[in-house]
């Protein structure tokens, strides 16, 4: 009895902590976090970072840098990552064909898209679908 009573008032005290405490984001932080909640919004248009330089008010080079510094990647790597996981996610649930996918997915190139996701995952996006 008293174990178990330990344990809620430990998991009582977590909430109240989880409740409370409010992480301080940058600026910067909250700029990337903007930029790649916008993509996950939009991977299916036409994104460059052109767009999302004009998008977000700063200048190519200067978005770029803060991108790759803060995430590690870069942001048309970014991009990249996005759309294929969403085309995985696709390939699996639908039975879309793989243009059809590749379409909703920002590729207007049904080939360019099959060598991205291969080079990515590793295998062809029919593939994927066999493995279900």
């Amino acid at each position: 009895l008293m174990m178990n009573l330990y344990i809620t008032e430990l998991l009582v005290q977590l909430c109240r902590y989880k409740y409370t405490f409010k992480p301080v984001l940058s600026e910067t932080d909250r700029v990337i976090y903007s930029i790649s909640k916008y993509i996950s919004l939009h991977f299916r248009d036409a994104l460059s970072l052109n767009t999302l330089s004009h998008e977000f008010g700063m200048s190519e080079s200067h978005l770029s840098r803060k991108f790759k510094a803060h995430t590690g990647i870069g942001i048309n790597e970014y991009i990249t990552y996005v759309r294929i996981t969403n085309a995985e996610k696709l390939l699996r649930e639908t039975e879309l064909s793989v243009t059809e996918v590749a379409d909703r997915c920002g590729y207007s190139d049904s080939n360019y898209f099959s060598t991205v996701y291969k080079r990515i995952k590793g295998i062809p996006p029919q593939k994927c679908r066999q493995l279900g």
